[in-house]
């Protein structure tokens, strides 16, 4: 009996903005709520667990649900002690990921606002087809 393979593409229709700050993630999410409006909620830490190095990591986790223009932003914490989202910038201290229908103009229009707060050293955003570890950012 022959072998069949499934292959499936993840879905990765979603802008990826990159933080740099000093700041804790409620103090940023505090920031971004006060400068776009917005009300991120604190959500159960993200949990990853690496059974082959049997290490367990946890990520700070805030969402904010526009029902107006019908998308989801997600912020989380890219590193913790023992692991990152993205660990080809680990620079970068936090993602906002935007899923749902916004216009390319109205992201660089939110990073240009992101640059001008307080403590926040740069945003940009970051272009997921080039990133390696691209799959992760399908757990947030």
């Amino acid at each position: 009996m022959p072998t069949h393979y499934l292959t499936i593409e993840p879905d990765l229709k979603f802008k990826l903005i990159a933080l740099v700050t000093v700041m804790r993630g409620y103090r940023l999410c505090w920031s971004i709520n006060q400068v776009f409006h917005f009300d991120f909620v604190k959500q159960a830490d993200l949990v990853i667990e690496n059974p082959r190095k049997k290490q367990r990591s946890s990520h700070d986790h805030f969402l904010h649900k526009d029902n107006l223009n019908l998308c989801t932003f997600s912020v989380v914490a890219n590193g913790s002690q023992s692991y990152w989202i993205l660990p080809e910038i680990k620079q970068v201290s936090y993602l906002i990921k935007i899923s749902g229908e916004w216009h390319p103009t109205t992201i660089g229009d939110m990073i240009e606002k992101l640059n001008k707060i307080p403590n926040i050293q740069t945003a940009f955003e970051l272009d997921i087809d080039n990133l390696k570890s691209k799959d992760n950012l399908l757990l947030f």
